[in-house]
């Protein structure tokens, strides 16, 4: 598969708080963030030293704790849906410590396991992003003219739990399959999981019902930080076909990761034992592992990118520094209580919206495209020859050690 040419382009970092709840006020939690009203971009915090007095942050957008689930999708989500429509990449990633409403803005309320999938559900306006988002993509599409474009939708769902590949659309006979992390650069696929279930979807009735599946097939715990706590990290991986017959036949695909990152833990904050202790130390393993592939992209001078490191930076080769419009959604606590994990999150944010993607629409040419790019390449030749020519006949003009033929480096 072909591509356009791709131009730089920053992640982008939006941050969201919810409101202070009941847990933090009890151990004697307070308000230590400022957020200016009206379409505010900086979130001042107290610094846990009262000495050092506050800190500012500024990112792309600063949702404060009274924003709705639409407001974030009018910002981030929406164009997420045309950008793959286009051909892009795109990628949304929600990051924060437990308990910081990650799952509430991706899915909805109580960690997803509410019904806010059904239009008659009394919270179906407190769905997420990946609901709102697979819905808008259907629409768009099937607001394409069926004689000029055609096109169709391949989803899979899985999680990484302790860092082991689960596919959450499985059935009895995927028993003992391995789920082995891939790159094919020839045919443009680029980074993806063998083996996983790829569910054909025609309708956003379809692929809801499949989210559904999904959702309740992931790993959930209860800790002294959250009743509904995930355990995994959780993707839904959508993959667009189109085919342009306006325009001769091109072909274009768009790849859409939705991406739901279990939160960073303090065992001594969480209560975690046993299996909650052993999933705590991978999710926080992984989690510093992306750390550091972001601190390699953003320092000025690393030449290797540890993405192999962990199966998720792996995964999330493309959507850091590579072919893919992404938006990192970090969740925060407003409470003192937390004040620490959230000023680490913060932190996280700021060096993260220093990574240059690379995103570019991927395009299948037809035969008149490929014949123009192959003119064109011809007359790039011809003119880089010439141009030697004329660089070996100065040198020969001036004599001395110039006067042989160049060599090509």
């Amino acid at each position: 598969m072909a591509t356009m040419s791709a131009a730089a382009e920053r992640v982008q970092v939006v941050v969201r708080f919810r409101p202070e709840n009941d847990k933090e006020k009890a151990r004697g939690g307070a308000m230590c963030v400022t957020i200016p009203r009206g379409n505010s971009t900086e979130v001042t915090i107290d610094c846990a030293n009262p000495a050092f007095g506050q800190k500012l942050f500024t990112f792309d957008k600063v949702f404060p704790m009274d924003s709705t689930q639409d407001e974030v999708f009018e910002l981030i989500g929406l164009p997420l849906v045309d950008s793959v429509v286009s051909g892009y990449n795109g990628t949304i990633l929600a990051y924060g410590q437990t308990a910081s409403g990650k799952t509430h803005a991706m899915m909805g309320p109580a960690g997803g396991t509410v019904d806010v999938l059904s239009e008659g559900s009394s919270d179906y306006n407190q769905r997420g992003l990946i609901p709102r988002i697979l819905c808008t993509l259907f629409e768009a599409l099937q607001r394409l003219p069926p004689a000029e474009v055609a096109w169709s939708v391949t989803l899979s769902m899985f999680e990484l739990y302790k860092e082991q590949i689960r596919d959450l659309l499985t059935g009895p006979s995927s028993a003992g399959l391995e789920y082995r992390i891939r790159e094919d650069i020839v045919s443009g696929k680029g980074i993806y999981v063998e083996n996983l279930t790829e569910s054909q979807v025609t309708s956003a009735a379809e692929v809801l019902e499949i989210i559904r599946k999904g959702t309740s097939n992931r790993v959930v715990a209860r800790t002294d930080a959250n009743d509904t706590s995930s355990r995994s990290h959780s993707l839904v991986q959508v993959v667009v076909n189109q085919i342009n017959f306006v325009q001769g036949g091109t072909k274009t695909t768009g790849r859409l990761n939705l991406v739901d990152l279990a939160g960073s833990e303090k065992v001594g904050k969480t209560g975690a034992e046993g299996d909650r202790l052993k999933e705590a130390q991978a999710i926080n393993l992984s989690l510093t592992l992306l750390g550091q592939v972001i601190y390699k992209l953003t320092d000025g001078h690393s030449l290797h990118i540890p993405y192999r490191d962990s199966k998720l930076t792996r995964l999330l080769q493309d959507s850091f520094g590579g072919n893919s419009r992404t938006t990192l959604l970090c969740a925060c606590s407003p409470s003192s209580y937390n004040q620490q994990e959230t000023i680490s999150t913060l932190q996280f944010a700021s060096r993260a919206k220093h990574i240059q993607n690379k995103p570019r629409v991927n395009k299948e040419l037809n035969y008149a495209e490929l014949n123009t790019a192959y003119a064109k390449a011809e007359e790039e030749i011809i003119r880089l020859k010439d141009k030697i020519a004329d660089l070996e006949r100065a040198a020969r003009e001036r004599g001395g050690a110039g006067g042989g033929p160049l060599e090509s480096s």
